[in-house]
C-alpha cells in the first residue's frame, strides 16, 4: 500500500511519500492537487491524529478539503459492465 502521511508543521501542510519524500503547500487544495497528479488515491492519505499528537495535526477542515478534492479529481479505475448476449 502507498500510504502517505500528512502532518501540519509550523503552518505547513506536509505530505510524507511512501519513498521518503515530501510535498509541502501552506494550502490543503494545492496539496491535494499534487497528490493526484503524482497518482495518489485518496485511500492512500492518512493523516496524524489529533489524539497523539495535537501540534501535528491537521485541521477537520483541511481533512475535508483533501479528501473532497480527491473525491472530485481523481482518476478511478471503473470495471466495464458486462452485457448479456441478446442471442443467448
Amino acid at each position: 500500500m502507498n500510504t502517505i502521511e500528512i502532518s501540519f508543521d509550523e503552518g505547513i501542510l506536509v505530505a510524507t511519500l511512501p519513498n521518503g519524500e515530501t510535498l509541502e503547500s501552506a494550502d490543503a487544495i494545492i496539496l491535494a492537487s499534487l497528490l493526484v497528479k503524482a497518482g495518489f488515491q485518496s485511500e492512500d492519505i492518512s493523516h496524524i491524529d489529533w489524539h497523539s499528537d495535537m501540534d501535528r495535526s491537521p485541521s477537520a477542515g483541511q481533512k475535508i478539503a483533501i479528501h473532497q478534492y480527491f473525491r472530485k479529481h481523481s482518476i478511478t479505475i471503473k470495471s466495464a459492465a458486462v452485457k448479456p448476449d441478446p442471442k443467448k
